[in-house]
């Protein structure tokens, strides 16, 4: 089974290769006129679809790192609410051990004037 795998990849990337082969060949001496924000006159048929590939796949690459840099952008922004919050928290946490303190202290002052009488 592990053979005939082997074989079917193995005849499947050569036919594939043929298949590029008579497009080279098929279109070696085409010519074309292009329009591309300027125009472009007898230009080969292969370096066009050279360039197409190669604009496709930079324009892919720039597509996956924009959602790479939003989606940090995203996760940078939820980390500077987390942060924000936990100020607050502390700042309030900070207030509420002030408050406890003074009461302590009137309720400590209360007792030992209780005390004293």
């Amino acid at each position: 089974m592990k053979r005939f795998k082997v074989y079917l990849k193995t005849t499947l990337l050569v036919a594939l290769a043929m298949v590029v082969a008579a497009v080279v060949y098929q279109n070696r001496a085409n010519r074309v006129d292009v329009w591309f924000f300027a125009d472009f006159a007898d230009i080969n048929v292969l370096w066009l679809i050279t360039y197409t590939a190669a604009g496709t796949l930079v324009s892919w690459w720039i597509v996956v790192a924009s959602r790479g840099v939003i989606r940090e952008m995203g996760e940078l922004s939820r980390e500077a609410q987390r942060q924000s919050v936990e100020r607050q928290q502390q700042a309030m946490a900070a207030k509420l051990a002030e408050t406890e303190k003074r009461i302590d202290s009137k309720l400590k002052k209360a007792v030992s004037d209780e005390t004293a009488d």
